[in-house]
């Protein structure tokens, strides 16, 4: 970008550094994180950068249509759209969609949500149906599950979804 200067800016935030891109006008005026190329097709280049081959999903594998679910199985929104995607859009549409999950834990905000997503994953190794299943168990009772019984449930729901419970 000849308008722009690229610097390099090393941040450290206790758990590790990490390098960042920032863009500077030549005048010195502005400071981006990013450039957007306002001449591109943002669709293509979502397509290139989502990747959903070997993910959990529900649907057909051909369908038209696909939607790409980031979910932290602990927050509130994120069931509320999990039963919208289950109970309303699948019914209705659900020869011409397919959804794909991915965990998306926002374990800075949510105490026990990286403990879901790895369960999650493991509830993977049992098979699809039996992960599809443990997703739905983890959003309905959501609520029951705390900090300190976040193990137990996550065993229990796992078990219930068809899980072995030495592989979660």
């Amino acid at each position: 970008f000849p308008e722009f200067l690229e610097t390099q800016i090393t941040m450290d935030d206790g758990r590790g550094k990490r390098a960042y891109s920032f863009f500077v006008s030549r005048d010195g005026r502005y400071l981006m994180e990013g450039v957007f190329r306002l001449t591109a097709h943002p669709e293509n280049d979502v397509l290139q950068t989502v990747i959903v081959d070997g993910e959990l999903f529900e649907g057909p594998a051909s369908a038209g249509v696909t939607i790409v679910e980031y979910a932290d199985l602990q927050c509130a929104a994120c069931a509320k759209m999990h039963t919208f995607l289950k109970s309303q859009l699948l019914p209705r549409f659900g020869s011409r969609i397919k959804i794909v999950y991915k965990e998306f834990p926002l374990a800075h905000v949510h105490d026990w949500a990286l403990q879901g997503s790895l369960a999650s994953q493991c509830a993977r190794e049992a098979g699809p149906e039996t992960a599809l299943r443990f997703r739905d168990l983890i959003f309905a009772h959501q609520s029951e599950i705390n900090k300190d019984n976040a193990r137990d449930k996550l065993l229990e729901y796992s078990e219930q979804a068809g899980a072995d419970r030495s592989q979660v």
